[in-house]
């Protein structure tokens, strides 16, 4: 049973700026479907030592399947196995002009979250509930996950073991 989540983002979190300034360098050319190395690893490292498993809230999820997704995270390193979900796009929620991600997580989490004693949001974006905002690693999309700061954050977010 998974007990800790990650709700992550793609776009700024992974495929970061910087990561595609360098592509370019290297080989002319850049592609979105070829992540930041060191953010994926630092993923796959939080996933291993804390047991958790991802949710995707990027917007990739509308243009992809979950299985397609899988396939992305594989090719960038990041085990299949450990994406869980993802989030869904119509969260019902009572104020439709605020309507943000954070509604989407709130839905997945009231769906599942018996289950569930920490979680943390990796995003590049702020628009959170307020009840969330504890558990928001906000990372900055020129640098992504790769930075030991966001590392850090994350790992004491899901020490703490709150809802």
């Amino acid at each position: 049973m998974v007990k800790n989540i990650i709700f992550l983002d793609i776009d700024g979190v992974l495929n970061t700026i910087n990561h595609l300034k360098r592509q370019k360098i290297a080989s002319g050319k850049a592609t979105n479907k070829k992540w930041d190395p060191t953010a994926c690893k630092h993923i796959s490292l939080l996933c291993e030592h804390y047991g958790a498993r991802i949710i995707i809230t990027s917007s990739w999820r509308h243009e992809y399947n979950i299985e397609q997704l899988k396939e992305f995270f594989a090719s960038n390193e990041i085990p299949s196995k450990l994406i869980k979900d993802v989030t869904s796009s119509y969260a019902p929620q009572q104020d439709k002009n605020n309507y943000c991600r954070g509604h989407e997580i709130q839905h997945w989490l009231q769906n599942n979250s018996p289950k569930i004693t920490s979680y943390v949001i990796i995003d590049d974006e702020a628009e959170f509930l307020e009840s969330q905002q504890d558990h928001l690693v906000r990372v900055d999309k020129k640098k992504g996950f790769a930075t030991k700061e966001a590392v850090t954050k994350a790992s004491n977010i899901l020490e703490k073991k709150h809802h």
